[in-house]
């Protein structure tokens, strides 16, 4: 992280992560509507390599990246689905986990997942160590400017992660 980040700015993205409480729940660490299909009437979850265990708000920000952050045009043609489709797919997957159609509880846990997803997006260069530098001074740039200057905010919004799962 030193290569990207000064020793402030990795030290809350450390603090970031390790307020997430530890959990034995099996995750997909990169799961988003591109890796999931639609068969035989059931959604069928791809690309398992990555499988792991630990708290289940990681793979939410992984969807939260991909439908309410990241470049639209660039998620659209990496995942072959439109934007209409990938905010339909991340609006259905959370009223459908958490068993609720209240538009105030959907909107406080996607506030929630804003941060984790603000958080993985900093880390991006870090986990794509193939995408060229210049693009991964576009992600450092991004966490400048969205991530850390709203730290203490974030961090409090992330507390929230207990009260979603627990």
């Amino acid at each position: 992280m030193r290569k990207f980040y000064t020793d402030e700015e990795t030290a809350m993205l450390q603090k970031m992560v390790h307020s997430v409480p530890d959990r034995e729940t099996i995750v997909h660490c990169d799961f988003h509507a591109g890796n999931t299909l639609y068969q035989n009437g059931e959604v069928v979850v791809i690309d398992m390599a990555d499988v792991s265990y630990g708290h289940p708000a990681f793979d939410f920000a992984a969807g939260a990246f991909h439908a309410l952050l990241h470049e639209q045009d660039y998620i659209q043609m990496s995942l072959n689905l439109s934007g209409e489709n990938i905010l339909r797919f991340w609006n259905e997957l959370l009223r459908s986990y958490f068993g609720t159609d209240d538009d105030k509880a959907i909107s406080e846990i996607k506030d929630t997942f804003t941060v984790f997803a603000l958080l993985r997006s900093a880390l991006f260069p870090m986990k794509h160590v193939q995408m060229s530098e210049e693009r991964k001074l576009l992600f450092v740039a991004s966490a400048r400017e969205r991530f850390f200057p709203n730290f203490d905010l974030l961090m409090k919004r992330a507390g929230n992660i207990g009260k979603i799962f627990d």
